[in-house]
């Protein structure tokens, strides 16, 4: 199985009972299928295709062209989540709204503020009228969120571009880590400094790149 975010493959052992595992590259999370080739999920908005991860918000099954990914920011983190277009499109309008709301509430202020303090007022609702315009131009027609197809064709292209020379820079690095390390520990290393690299935005072939002359410059 590969990771419908990143395309990089899953190799370790799934126990019968686990329905879902985390990408050991970008940290994900995607449905395991029951049986290959038989009671797969289809897409609801596509039943030819088969579905390959879930909507993290209606937890429904899509395919990795209606599934899109969306950077969740919080105060302590930033997350990726992965949304299915309806979804999508309510995270976006809920977020307008919050600028809407706050436009018409300056509005109201600055209106009773016209009445009291002429100059002010005018500020006050100029900066109103604009949030409310801020806010109905953030209900995109269109999504700026890759979808996994979109992200699986850019990964398969910046993979030939590196070719061999990304082959090799991993297996060199992966016996470097388990001979100083062992197995276990050394693999697990390993993926967890290429993972922080690609939670920063860079593909698989670019993060190992960076772990390598990383490693490189230590020697």
């Amino acid at each position: 199985m590969r990771c419908p975010s990143c395309g990089a493959p899953y190799g370790k052992l799934i126990p019968a009972d686990v329905v879902q595992v985390e990408c050991q590259y970008c940290g994900g999370t995607f449905q395991v299928q029951p049986r290959i080739g038989i009671e797969i999920p289809r897409c609801p908005s596509h039943p030819e295709k088969a579905a390959v991860g879930i909507c993290n918000d209606c937890k429904r099954s899509f395919c990795g062209e209606c599934l899109h990914a969306y950077a969740l920011e919080t105060r302590d983190a930033d997350a990726t989540l992965y949304l299915c277009p309806t979804c999508l499109r309510a995270r976006h309008a809920e977020k307008a709204e919050r600028y809407i709301y706050a436009g018409a509430l300056l509005l109201l202020i600055g209106i009773f503020f016209c009445i009291a303090f002429l100059v002010f007022g005018i500020a006050t609702v100029a900066l109103g009228s604009g949030a409310i315009i801020y806010g109905f131009s953030k209900k995109p027609a269109a999504f700026d969120e890759p979808t996994i197809d979109e992200s699986w064709a850019r990964e398969k292209e910046e993979r030939a571009e590196f070719g061999d020379d990304f082959k090799a820079m991993h297996g060199e690095l992966l016996a470097r880590y388990v001979n100083h390390w062992g197995v276990t520990t050394g693999t697990q290393l390993l993926d967890d400094e290429i993972r922080a690299y690609m939670r920063q935005g860079d593909s698989l072939p670019e993060a190992v790149t960076k772990v390598y002359q990383k490693q490189q410059d230590k020697h």
